[in-house]
């Protein structure tokens, strides 16, 4: 508070908590090439929660502000995951690996809360605010590579590939009521909130190695990443004529979509080994990147930015 310069509270509380979890893991080897393992895990939570609080705060002009204040929130949801790992020796010179990993998950929050405070007691500010929110997540990650001895100890390439999704949905109100006690308007916040995220990511990688006599190695390799990101923020108000909520809310509406690309290209020599003295390596590379935001208002172009550099 303007012109405070400190402050105390004591306060008392309650919280009731439930958790549920269960998980299996499994390995599977049918041949010295061949391997598989995996894992799935599930969880449930809920949680209660009731906290009151009274306290003071110091003022240096107006007198001090005292004040009380009661929460009370409730929270639950689930989650699922999985992990899949498979290696294959295809045969003596080439190994391929993959792995995904992937999640769902749903939650739900609600909270209310009332606060009332005073510099005189003729002089109170009263408040009450109820928030609920819903919100679903999934995401997934996958990885896949091959790796191939070429005949030559240490002549080798590789090509991997990968791609990665995390996307998620909400809904929720939010509604609170500022009154005070002497002419000043209340402080009247209505809206309904719907937000959506769509975030991807995809991967390439190719290197080669070619030895150039004993503990030196030359290596090439090329990588690409490619990150995409969209962000939808929907806060509509209450039309006070047909009483829905219509009207959307410009402070808070938004909706940015962000990407962002990279190329690495590097070349490398490598010297001895890691541990001794005389390790040395020496390389060379071009890193381009591009990144693009772009920010809006339903039609309305808020933001439009463009970046490319070469590192």
């Amino acid at each position: 508070a303007m012109g405070g310069y400190g402050g105390y509270g004591m306060g008392c509380g309650s919280r009731e908590t439930e958790q549920t979890e269960a998980g299996v893991h499994v390995t599977y080897e049918p041949s010295d090439k061949l391997s598989i393992d995996g894992d799935v895990h599930y969880s449930d939570d809920s949680d209660k929660t009731r906290t009151r609080e009274e306290y003071q705060t110091f003022m240096d002009k107006t007198g001090d502000r005292f004040g009380e204040r009661d929460d009370y929130s409730r929270n639950s949801g689930n989650s699922f995951s999985s992990n899949l790992n498979v290696r294959w020796k295809l045969d003596s010179l080439t190994i391929i690996t993959f792995n995904t990993s992937n999640s769902y998950s749903d939650s739900k929050s609600s909270s209310y809360a009332t606060e009332q405070s005073y510099i005189v007691p003729d002089s109170i500010t009263m408040g009450e605010s109820e928030n609920y929110t819903k919100n679903n997540q999934f995401s997934t990650s996958n990885n896949l590579r091959m790796a191939r001895n070429l005949g030559k100890e240490r002549r080798s390439v590789s090509i991997a590939i990968g791609y990665s999704l995390n996307k998620g949905d909400g809904d929720g109100t939010n509604n609170s009521v500022t009154k005070y006690s002497d002419a000043t308007p209340d402080l009247v916040i209505d809206q309904k909130r719907k937000t959506d995220t769509d975030n991807r990511t995809a991967r390439f990688s190719a290197s080669y190695n070619e030895p150039l006599g004993k503990n030196k190695i030359l290596s090439l390799s090329y990588n690409f990443q490619k990150n995409t990101s969209d962000r939808g923020n929907d806060v509509r108000k209450k039309d006070p004529i047909t009483g829905d909520y219509t009207l959307i809310d410009s402070a808070y509406a938004r909706v940015t979509k962000t990407s962002y690309v990279n190329h690495n290209i590097r070349l490398r020599l490598q010297g001895g080994k890691y541990n001794d003295p005389w390790f040395y390596s020496i390389s060379f590379g071009l890193n381009p990147v591009t990144s693009t935001s772009r920010v809006s208002l339903m039609d309305s172009l808020i933001e439009d930015i463009t970046q490319t550099t070469l590192e």
